[in-house]
Protein backbone atom coordinates (compact mmCIF):
# COMPACT_ATOMS: atom_id res chain seq x y z
CA UNK A 1 0.00 0.00 0.00
CA UNK A 2 1.22 3.56 -0.40
CA UNK A 3 0.15 6.41 1.70
CA UNK A 4 -3.26 6.46 2.96
CA UNK A 5 -5.10 9.10 5.17
CA UNK A 6 -6.85 7.97 8.31
CA UNK A 7 -8.14 11.06 9.62
CA UNK A 8 -8.39 14.19 11.79
CA UNK A 9 -6.94 14.48 15.04
CA UNK A 10 -7.97 17.72 16.12
CA UNK A 11 -7.04 21.21 16.24
CA UNK A 12 -6.24 23.53 18.86
CA UNK A 13 -5.94 27.81 19.32
CA UNK A 14 -4.73 30.13 21.53
CA UNK A 15 -4.79 33.92 21.71
CA UNK A 16 -2.61 34.44 25.35
CA UNK A 17 0.73 35.10 25.55
CA UNK A 18 2.91 32.38 26.12
CA UNK A 19 5.36 30.38 25.02
CA UNK A 20 3.73 27.15 24.36
CA UNK A 21 0.38 25.76 22.53
CA UNK A 22 -0.81 22.11 23.67
CA UNK A 23 -3.79 19.87 22.35
CA UNK A 24 -4.64 15.69 23.21
CA UNK A 25 -4.95 14.19 19.90
CA UNK A 26 -8.83 12.46 19.37
CA UNK A 27 -7.80 9.21 19.21
CA UNK A 28 -5.60 6.78 19.34
CA UNK A 29 -2.02 6.35 16.71
CA UNK A 30 -0.30 3.30 16.27
CA UNK A 31 3.41 2.51 15.83
CA UNK A 32 4.28 3.49 12.30
CA UNK A 33 1.50 5.38 11.44
CA UNK A 34 2.68 9.85 10.38
CA UNK A 35 1.28 12.79 12.39
CA UNK A 36 1.59 15.61 10.49
CA UNK A 37 1.40 19.27 12.91
CA UNK A 38 0.60 22.38 10.36
CA UNK A 39 0.80 25.48 12.86
CA UNK A 40 0.42 29.11 12.69
CA UNK A 41 2.03 31.40 15.22
CA UNK A 42 2.55 35.33 15.67
CA UNK A 43 5.30 36.31 15.00
CA UNK A 44 7.42 36.24 17.87
CA UNK A 45 10.56 38.65 18.51
CA UNK A 46 11.03 41.96 17.87
CA UNK A 47 14.82 41.66 17.14
CA UNK A 48 15.12 39.29 13.72
CA UNK A 49 12.54 38.93 11.10
CA UNK A 50 13.45 34.97 10.83
CA UNK A 51 12.31 34.72 7.41
CA UNK A 52 14.76 31.75 7.16
CA UNK A 53 12.57 28.11 6.25
CA UNK A 54 15.41 26.64 8.75
CA UNK A 55 14.47 28.49 11.29
CA UNK A 56 14.42 26.51 14.79
CA UNK A 57 12.70 29.05 17.07
CA UNK A 58 9.38 26.74 16.94
CA UNK A 59 9.82 22.28 18.02
CA UNK A 60 7.51 20.26 18.36
CA UNK A 61 6.96 17.09 20.86
CA UNK A 62 4.62 14.55 22.88
CA UNK A 63 4.72 12.84 25.76
CA UNK A 64 5.46 10.12 24.38
CA UNK A 65 8.99 11.30 23.06
CA UNK A 66 8.41 10.19 19.45
CA UNK A 67 11.32 11.87 16.87
CA UNK A 68 9.61 15.25 15.79
CA UNK A 69 11.12 16.47 11.90
CA UNK A 70 10.73 19.98 11.50
CA UNK A 71 10.15 20.44 7.36
CA UNK A 72 9.15 23.72 7.33
CA UNK A 73 9.06 26.78 9.91
CA UNK A 74 9.44 30.31 8.65
CA UNK A 75 7.70 33.90 9.07
CA UNK A 76 6.31 35.57 6.02
CA UNK A 77 8.22 39.13 6.66
CA UNK A 78 10.13 41.90 8.81
CA UNK A 79 10.14 42.36 12.26
CA UNK A 80 7.51 41.48 14.27
CA UNK A 81 4.74 41.38 12.05
CA UNK A 82 2.92 38.87 9.28
CA UNK A 83 2.99 35.20 10.24
CA UNK A 84 4.60 32.27 10.63
CA UNK A 85 3.94 28.73 9.19
CA UNK A 86 4.77 25.69 10.75
CA UNK A 87 5.59 21.77 9.37
CA UNK A 88 5.99 19.04 11.63
CA UNK A 89 5.94 15.42 10.92
CA UNK A 90 6.67 12.25 12.97
CA UNK A 91 6.15 8.39 12.17
CA UNK A 92 5.38 7.04 15.65
CA UNK A 93 8.15 4.89 17.53
CA UNK A 94 5.65 4.69 20.59
CA UNK A 95 1.89 4.93 20.30
CA UNK A 96 -0.19 7.68 21.27
CA UNK A 97 -3.76 8.33 23.02
CA UNK A 98 -5.91 11.19 23.75
CA UNK A 99 -4.40 10.89 27.03
CA UNK A 100 -1.12 12.26 25.27
CA UNK A 101 -0.59 15.51 24.61
CA UNK A 102 0.97 16.86 21.06
CA UNK A 103 3.23 20.46 22.40
CA UNK A 104 4.27 23.15 20.24
CA UNK A 105 7.28 25.66 21.92
CA UNK A 106 8.82 28.54 20.93
CA UNK A 107 11.69 30.02 22.37
CA UNK A 108 9.68 33.56 22.40
CA UNK A 109 7.02 33.94 24.96
CA UNK A 110 6.00 37.03 22.96
CA UNK A 111 3.53 35.02 20.49
CA UNK A 112 0.04 35.96 21.39
CA UNK A 113 -2.06 34.47 18.90
CA UNK A 114 -1.22 31.01 17.34
CA UNK A 115 -3.11 27.80 15.96
CA UNK A 116 -2.59 24.35 14.75
CA UNK A 117 -4.14 21.00 13.37
CA UNK A 118 -3.26 17.58 13.40
CA UNK A 119 -3.54 15.18 10.85
CA UNK A 120 -2.77 11.10 10.63
CA UNK A 121 -1.82 9.23 7.92
CA UNK A 122 -0.61 5.78 7.10
CA UNK A 123 2.17 4.25 4.78
CA UNK A 124 3.61 0.90 3.95
CA UNK A 125 5.70 -0.04 7.25
CA UNK A 126 8.18 -1.64 4.94
CA UNK A 127 9.44 1.69 3.35
CA UNK A 128 11.09 4.64 5.03
CA UNK A 129 9.60 7.97 5.04
CA UNK A 130 11.49 10.51 2.99
CA UNK A 131 11.22 14.19 2.05
CA UNK A 132 11.32 14.59 -1.95
CA UNK A 133 13.73 17.11 -3.25
CA UNK A 134 10.52 19.83 -3.86
CA UNK A 135 9.46 22.61 -1.78
CA UNK A 136 8.23 26.26 -2.38
CA UNK A 137 6.75 28.86 -0.35
CA UNK A 138 4.86 31.87 -0.68
CA UNK A 139 4.73 35.27 1.03
CA UNK A 140 1.85 37.66 0.15
CA UNK A 141 1.37 40.70 2.61
CA UNK A 142 -1.89 42.13 2.19
CA UNK A 143 -3.06 40.57 -0.87
CA UNK A 144 -4.63 37.31 -1.69
CA UNK A 145 -2.52 34.27 -1.49
CA UNK A 146 -0.57 33.14 -5.11
CA UNK A 147 -1.08 30.21 -6.38
CA UNK A 148 2.21 28.09 -6.20
CA UNK A 149 3.93 25.55 -8.87
CA UNK A 150 5.12 22.15 -8.39
CA UNK A 151 7.68 20.47 -10.64
CA UNK A 152 10.50 18.25 -10.98
CA UNK A 153 9.69 15.26 -8.81
CA UNK A 154 9.83 11.85 -9.52
CA UNK A 155 6.69 9.94 -11.12
CA UNK A 156 6.20 7.93 -8.10
CA UNK A 157 3.50 8.50 -5.43
CA UNK A 158 3.61 11.58 -3.59
CA UNK A 159 1.99 12.82 -0.18
CA UNK A 160 1.97 16.52 -0.85
CA UNK A 161 1.77 18.74 2.78
CA UNK A 162 0.19 22.33 1.62
CA UNK A 163 0.41 24.81 4.55
CA UNK A 164 -1.46 28.62 4.75
CA UNK A 165 -1.10 30.63 8.01
CA UNK A 166 -2.64 34.07 7.91
CA UNK A 167 -3.02 36.23 9.82
CA UNK A 168 -6.47 37.15 10.30
CA UNK A 169 -9.42 35.82 12.28
CA UNK A 170 -10.63 32.32 12.26
CA UNK A 171 -13.69 33.70 10.43
CA UNK A 172 -12.43 34.22 7.37
CA UNK A 173 -12.99 31.84 4.75
CA UNK A 174 -11.41 30.57 1.52
CA UNK A 175 -12.24 28.68 -2.12
CA UNK A 176 -9.82 25.58 -1.82
CA UNK A 177 -7.99 23.97 -4.39
CA UNK A 178 -10.58 20.68 -5.44
CA UNK A 179 -7.88 18.60 -5.63
CA UNK A 180 -6.58 18.38 -2.08
CA UNK A 181 -8.50 18.13 0.94
CA UNK A 182 -8.43 20.40 3.95
CA UNK A 183 -7.02 20.45 6.99
CA UNK A 184 -9.72 20.71 9.97
CA UNK A 185 -8.31 24.73 10.76
CA UNK A 186 -8.08 26.61 13.57
CA UNK A 187 -7.81 29.69 15.03
CA UNK A 188 -8.65 32.79 16.78
CA UNK A 189 -10.75 36.13 17.05
CA UNK A 190 -11.35 38.78 18.55
CA UNK A 191 -10.04 42.20 18.99
CA UNK A 192 -8.38 43.80 15.29
CA UNK A 193 -8.51 41.01 12.73
CA UNK A 194 -4.68 41.38 12.45
CA UNK A 195 -4.14 40.53 16.10
CA UNK A 196 -5.28 37.10 15.18
CA UNK A 197 -3.89 33.80 13.79
CA UNK A 198 -5.22 30.89 11.65
CA UNK A 199 -3.98 27.98 9.90
CA UNK A 200 -5.82 26.36 7.02
CA UNK A 201 -4.09 23.80 4.52
CA UNK A 202 -4.52 20.53 2.37
CA UNK A 203 -2.74 17.54 1.17
CA UNK A 204 -2.98 15.63 -2.13
CA UNK A 205 -1.96 11.48 -2.18
CA UNK A 206 -1.04 11.15 -5.81
CA UNK A 207 1.13 9.89 -8.73
CA UNK A 208 2.33 13.06 -10.34
CA UNK A 209 5.32 15.04 -11.49
CA UNK A 210 4.24 18.95 -11.39
CA UNK A 211 1.03 20.10 -10.13
CA UNK A 212 -0.59 23.75 -9.25
CA UNK A 213 -2.04 24.68 -5.69
CA UNK A 214 -4.59 27.68 -5.73
CA UNK A 215 -6.49 28.84 -3.08
CA UNK A 216 -8.16 32.16 -2.86
CA UNK A 217 -9.67 33.83 -0.34
CA UNK A 218 -13.00 35.17 0.05
CA UNK A 219 -12.23 37.76 2.50
CA UNK A 220 -10.27 40.79 2.98
CA UNK A 221 -6.62 40.13 1.82
CA UNK A 222 -4.14 39.40 4.91
CA UNK A 223 -0.69 38.53 5.69
CA UNK A 224 0.00 35.25 4.42
CA UNK A 225 2.98 32.81 4.14
CA UNK A 226 2.18 29.41 2.62
CA UNK A 227 4.95 26.26 2.46
CA UNK A 228 4.29 22.92 0.47
CA UNK A 229 6.13 20.32 1.20
CA UNK A 230 6.59 16.59 -0.75
CA UNK A 231 7.05 13.63 1.24
CA UNK A 232 7.95 9.94 -0.47
CA UNK A 233 8.25 6.11 0.39
CA UNK A 234 11.90 5.59 0.17
CA UNK A 235 13.36 1.63 0.29
CA UNK A 236 14.49 0.65 3.59
CA UNK A 237 17.88 -0.38 4.35
CA UNK A 238 18.04 -3.44 5.85
CA UNK A 239 20.82 -2.67 8.78
CA UNK A 240 22.55 0.05 9.70
CA UNK A 241 25.55 0.25 9.96
CA UNK A 242 27.15 -2.73 8.09
CA UNK A 243 30.91 -1.41 7.78
CA UNK A 244 33.18 -1.32 10.47
CA UNK A 245 34.96 1.12 12.80
CA UNK A 246 37.60 2.77 10.89
CA UNK A 247 39.45 4.85 13.06
CA UNK A 248 39.25 4.62 17.48
CA UNK A 249 41.62 7.02 18.10
CA UNK A 250 43.53 4.80 20.28
CA UNK A 251 47.16 6.23 19.95
CA UNK A 252 49.63 8.69 21.30
CA UNK A 253 48.13 12.28 20.77
CA UNK A 254 48.50 13.76 17.51
CA UNK A 255 48.09 17.61 16.11
CA UNK A 256 46.93 17.22 13.20
CA UNK A 257 44.70 14.46 12.54
CA UNK A 258 46.56 12.12 10.75
CA UNK A 259 47.92 8.58 11.71
CA UNK A 260 48.19 8.23 7.97
CA UNK A 261 44.55 7.57 7.20
CA UNK A 262 42.94 11.11 7.31
CA UNK A 263 43.27 13.90 4.33
CA UNK A 264 45.42 16.83 6.08
CA UNK A 265 45.65 19.38 3.23
CA UNK A 266 41.96 20.96 3.65
CA UNK A 267 39.64 20.82 6.01
CA UNK A 268 35.60 19.74 5.80
CA UNK A 269 34.86 23.10 7.94
CA UNK A 270 33.45 26.34 7.16
CA UNK A 271 33.31 28.15 3.85
CA UNK A 272 34.55 31.58 5.74
CA UNK A 273 37.66 30.32 6.68
CA UNK A 274 39.55 29.15 3.32
CA UNK A 275 42.65 27.26 4.34
CA UNK A 276 44.68 27.64 1.41
CA UNK A 277 47.08 24.36 0.14
CA UNK A 278 48.15 22.27 2.96
CA UNK A 279 46.09 23.86 5.79
CA UNK A 280 45.19 20.83 8.40
CA UNK A 281 42.24 19.96 9.21
CA UNK A 282 41.43 21.47 12.61
CA UNK A 283 41.02 18.00 14.35
CA UNK A 284 43.48 16.41 16.99
CA UNK A 285 43.48 13.46 18.85
CA UNK A 286 43.85 13.95 22.77
CA UNK A 287 43.41 11.00 25.12
CA UNK A 288 42.42 8.45 22.34
CA UNK A 289 39.48 10.74 21.13
CA UNK A 290 38.63 13.63 18.57
CA UNK A 291 38.75 17.03 19.21
CA UNK A 292 38.89 20.58 17.59
CA UNK A 293 42.69 21.90 17.94
CA UNK A 294 43.61 24.88 19.98
CA UNK A 295 44.93 26.89 18.24
CA UNK A 296 42.19 29.49 18.10
CA UNK A 297 40.33 28.93 14.93
CA UNK A 298 36.98 30.65 14.47
CA UNK A 299 34.12 29.36 16.50
CA UNK A 300 36.30 26.15 16.93
CA UNK A 301 35.17 24.55 14.24
CA UNK A 302 36.76 21.34 12.49
CA UNK A 303 36.72 18.66 10.18
CA UNK A 304 38.74 15.47 8.52
CA UNK A 305 37.47 13.29 5.75
CA UNK A 306 38.88 9.98 5.48
CA UNK A 307 42.19 9.72 3.23
CA UNK A 308 40.54 6.46 1.28
CA UNK A 309 37.78 7.46 -1.43
CA UNK A 310 34.58 5.96 -1.72
CA UNK A 311 34.53 3.99 -4.91
CA UNK A 312 30.50 3.34 -4.51
CA UNK A 313 27.54 5.23 -4.80
CA UNK A 314 25.97 3.63 -1.62
CA UNK A 315 28.15 4.70 1.65
CA UNK A 316 28.00 5.26 5.50
CA UNK A 317 29.68 6.93 7.81
CA UNK A 318 28.98 7.06 12.04
CA UNK A 319 30.55 8.28 15.57
CA UNK A 320 29.87 8.57 18.97
CA UNK A 321 29.83 11.85 20.52
CA UNK A 322 31.54 10.90 23.69
CA UNK A 323 31.96 14.47 25.43
CA UNK A 324 28.40 16.54 24.65
CA UNK A 325 29.02 20.34 24.37
CA UNK A 326 28.23 22.27 27.47
CA UNK A 327 24.56 24.08 27.57
CA UNK A 328 26.89 27.11 28.34
CA UNK A 329 29.09 26.90 25.14
CA UNK A 330 29.41 30.35 23.21
CA UNK A 331 27.25 30.85 20.64
CA UNK A 332 28.98 30.62 16.92
CA UNK A 333 30.10 34.19 15.41
CA UNK A 334 30.69 32.86 11.93
CA UNK A 335 28.48 34.80 9.26
CA UNK A 336 25.89 31.87 8.72
CA UNK A 337 22.31 32.86 7.81
CA UNK A 338 21.30 34.66 11.45
CA UNK A 339 18.22 32.30 12.59
CA UNK A 340 19.95 28.90 12.06
CA UNK A 341 20.99 29.30 15.77
CA UNK A 342 23.45 26.50 14.80
CA UNK A 343 25.29 25.16 18.12
CA UNK A 344 27.96 23.17 19.36
CA UNK A 345 28.04 19.37 18.40
CA UNK A 346 29.29 16.82 16.01
CA UNK A 347 28.58 14.74 13.02
CA UNK A 348 29.07 12.38 10.44
CA UNK A 349 29.74 13.42 6.53
CA UNK A 350 29.24 11.11 3.73
CA UNK A 351 29.48 11.78 -0.36
CA UNK A 352 31.02 15.23 0.24
CA UNK A 353 33.67 16.14 -2.69
CA UNK A 354 35.95 18.08 -1.03
CA UNK A 355 37.90 21.24 -2.39
CA UNK A 356 40.73 23.95 -1.56
CA UNK A 357 38.44 26.51 -1.20
CA UNK A 358 37.67 25.01 2.35
CA UNK A 359 34.20 24.03 1.34
CA UNK A 360 32.40 20.94 2.46
CA UNK A 361 29.59 19.53 -0.03
CA UNK A 362 27.51 16.54 0.30
CA UNK A 363 24.96 14.93 3.18
CA UNK A 364 25.52 15.80 6.94
CA UNK A 365 24.07 14.39 10.06
CA UNK A 366 25.15 16.84 12.54
CA UNK A 367 23.94 15.83 16.64
CA UNK A 368 23.94 19.73 17.57
CA UNK A 369 23.75 21.71 21.30
CA UNK A 370 21.66 24.28 19.61
CA UNK A 371 22.41 28.20 21.01
CA UNK A 372 18.71 29.68 20.38
CA UNK A 373 16.29 27.24 21.38
CA UNK A 374 17.74 26.47 24.50
CA UNK A 375 14.28 24.42 25.42
CA UNK A 376 16.14 21.80 23.74
CA UNK A 377 18.62 20.24 20.89
CA UNK A 378 18.54 19.63 17.39
CA UNK A 379 19.89 16.78 14.60
CA UNK A 380 20.38 18.64 11.40
CA UNK A 381 20.30 16.33 8.33
CA UNK A 382 20.86 17.69 4.83
CA UNK A 383 23.00 19.38 2.40
CA UNK A 384 26.26 19.66 4.75
CA UNK A 385 26.57 23.48 3.05
CA UNK A 386 25.53 25.24 6.05
CA UNK A 387 22.22 23.29 5.29
CA UNK A 388 21.14 25.90 3.36
CA UNK A 389 19.90 23.68 0.03
CA UNK A 390 16.69 21.64 0.42
CA UNK A 391 16.00 18.57 0.81
CA UNK A 392 16.57 19.81 5.01
CA UNK A 393 15.30 18.54 7.72
CA UNK A 394 15.70 18.76 11.45
CA UNK A 395 15.01 16.53 14.16
CA UNK A 396 14.91 17.52 17.99
CA UNK A 397 16.93 15.15 20.18
CA UNK A 398 18.62 16.10 22.88
CA UNK A 399 22.44 15.75 22.91
CA UNK A 400 24.22 13.97 25.67
CA UNK A 401 27.32 12.23 26.19
CA UNK A 402 27.64 8.90 24.36
CA UNK A 403 25.22 9.22 21.52
CA UNK A 404 25.97 7.96 18.07
CA UNK A 405 24.83 9.92 14.70
CA UNK A 406 25.21 8.40 11.44
CA UNK A 407 24.03 9.02 8.19
CA UNK A 408 24.30 6.23 4.99
CA UNK A 409 23.10 6.63 1.73
CA UNK A 410 20.87 4.36 -0.75
CA UNK A 411 19.21 4.54 -4.57
CA UNK A 412 18.63 7.67 -4.99
CA UNK A 413 18.10 8.60 -0.67
CA UNK A 414 20.20 9.71 2.52
CA UNK A 415 19.13 7.99 5.88
CA UNK A 416 19.56 9.94 8.86
CA UNK A 417 20.34 6.96 11.79
CA UNK A 418 20.91 7.66 15.84
CA UNK A 419 21.46 5.70 18.72
CA UNK A 420 20.59 7.72 21.76
CA UNK A 421 21.54 3.90 23.80
CA UNK A 422 18.74 1.74 23.19
CA UNK A 423 20.41 0.78 19.46
CA UNK A 424 20.78 2.27 16.23
CA UNK A 425 17.29 4.30 14.62
CA UNK A 426 16.24 5.00 11.69
CA UNK A 427 14.81 8.76 11.85
CA UNK A 428 14.02 9.93 8.33
CA UNK A 429 15.33 10.01 4.90
CA UNK A 430 15.71 12.58 2.39
CA UNK A 431 16.06 12.05 -1.54
CA UNK A 432 19.15 13.40 -3.54
CA UNK A 433 18.52 12.01 -6.42
CA UNK A 434 21.44 13.91 -8.04
CA UNK A 435 24.43 12.80 -5.94
CA UNK A 436 25.39 9.68 -7.68
CA UNK A 437 28.82 11.32 -8.65
CA UNK A 438 32.43 10.66 -7.15
CA UNK A 439 34.74 10.37 -5.96
CA UNK A 440 33.17 10.46 -2.72
CA UNK A 441 34.47 10.53 0.96
CA UNK A 442 33.44 10.31 4.49
CA UNK A 443 34.50 12.67 7.88
CA UNK A 444 33.90 14.42 10.54
CA UNK A 445 32.75 17.28 11.57
CA UNK A 446 33.00 19.27 14.58
CA UNK A 447 32.17 22.70 16.37
CA UNK A 448 32.87 23.65 20.07
CA UNK A 449 36.49 22.89 21.72
CA UNK A 450 34.28 21.08 24.49
CA UNK A 451 33.29 18.33 21.92
CA UNK A 452 34.55 14.99 22.05
CA UNK A 453 34.16 12.16 19.00
CA UNK A 454 35.25 8.62 18.99
CA UNK A 455 34.81 5.26 17.02
CA UNK A 456 34.27 6.87 13.43
CA UNK A 457 33.12 4.10 11.20
CA UNK A 458 31.60 3.46 7.77
CA UNK A 459 32.68 2.84 4.12
CA UNK A 460 31.14 1.47 1.16
CA UNK A 461 27.91 -0.62 1.66
CA UNK A 462 27.19 -1.57 -2.39
CA UNK A 463 27.78 0.05 -5.65
CA UNK A 464 24.65 1.10 -6.77
CA UNK A 465 23.16 1.42 -10.41
CA UNK A 466 21.18 4.66 -10.54
CA UNK A 467 17.60 4.00 -12.03
CA UNK A 468 13.85 4.74 -11.03
CA UNK A 469 12.35 3.01 -8.14
CA UNK A 470 8.26 2.84 -8.92
CA UNK A 471 6.01 1.26 -6.47
CA UNK A 472 3.32 -0.65 -7.88
CA UNK A 473 0.13 -1.15 -6.01
CA UNK A 474 -0.98 -4.59 -6.35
Amino acid sequence: MSFAHVGSLGSASAKAAGATLTMNPSGTVPVGDIVVVFAAWDNDTSVNSDTSQFSINLKCEDTQDNVWCQLHSQQGGGTANHTRAAIYVSRLRTQITNADTITLTSMYAAGVAKAMSVEQFSMDPDFTLARSTFFTLAVDNGADPQSIPISGIQNRPHLILHALAAEGPDTDTYTWDSDYTQISGDGTTGGADDSNQHIRGGWRIATLTSDTINVTSDTADRDYIQAVIVLDEAPTPASFPTEPILDNFNRANENPLDNGDWRTDFIASICNTPPGANTPGFLQVISNEVQVDNLGHVDDTGGSWWATPMSCNEVEAFATITTAPSDSSVPQTVPLPATNGIGRGAGAIIHGIPNYAGCRTGIEAKWEQDTRLTVDDVIRFGDSQFFTVLPYVVAYRTIADGVKIGVSKYAYYAYLWMDEGAGWELVMAVNYQSINNGPHYIGLDLLGSETKVDNFGGGDTGCFTPQIYRRVNT
